[in-house]
């Protein structure tokens, strides 16, 4: 089964990744980071758990053994590696247990770290992106009106290019604040 759903809080999304566990449906995938494909199981208590790896776009040997050891060290305490979407963020299930072992951090310490990664990617890199590629249509905005002879159409196509670019860029911010509240509690 395919089900589409938009998050802005990472936990909301667990919470409902866990809810549809009880009502037997397991995570498989997920695509564009909207698009959850689910298997049909008996219904159960799972706890899920998001974790974003510190890998750059060019990774380090040191980055990937990081990664590597973390998976290894989350499998020996009973997490199963789901499927990660485009971000990057790497979904994580294991039965419930319903104590401290449902956290995947059980620290003040390394969840302000996991926050503070999601801070970081949500409200710098991420509108920093979207912000270059706002100055490149603006470039090629200019460089069109100026061949198009001042097309009105044009510029209403800039302006709602801007527009959404905008939100977008309001939205990564704001998923970054959510998410670094959300990840410095414990469960």
């Amino acid at each position: 089964m395919k089900k589409f759903r938009f998050f802005l809080s990472l936990a909301k999304e667990r919470d409902w990744l866990e809810e549809m566990a009880t009502q037997g449906w397991l995570l498989t995938n997920i695509t564009l980071g909207v698009i959850y494909t689910f298997k049909e199981t008996e219904p159960c208590e799972k706890v899920y758990e998001v974790e974003r790896f510190a890998i750059s776009a060019n990774s380090t040997v040191a980055e990937l053994t990081a990664r590597a050891n973390a998976m290894d060290i989350a499998t020996q305490f009973g997490w199963e590696m789901v499927t990660h979407d485009e971000n990057m963020n790497y979904y994580f299930v294991k039965d419930k247990a319903g104590d401290e072992t449902d956290e995947f951090y059980d620290d003040e310490d390394t969840r302000r770290d996991r926050a503070e990664r999601y801070r970081k990617v949500y409200s710098i890199e991420q509108p920093l992106g979207l912000l270059l590629g706002e100055l490149f249509i603006s470039f090629l905005y200019l460089l069109l009106f100026i061949l198009l002879d001042n097309s009105t159409a044009l510029l209403v196509v800039y302006l709602l290019l801007t527009t959404f670019e905008l939100l977008c860029i309001y939205g990564s911010m704001r998923m970054g604040q959510i998410a670094y509240k959300e990840f410095c509690m414990s469960r």
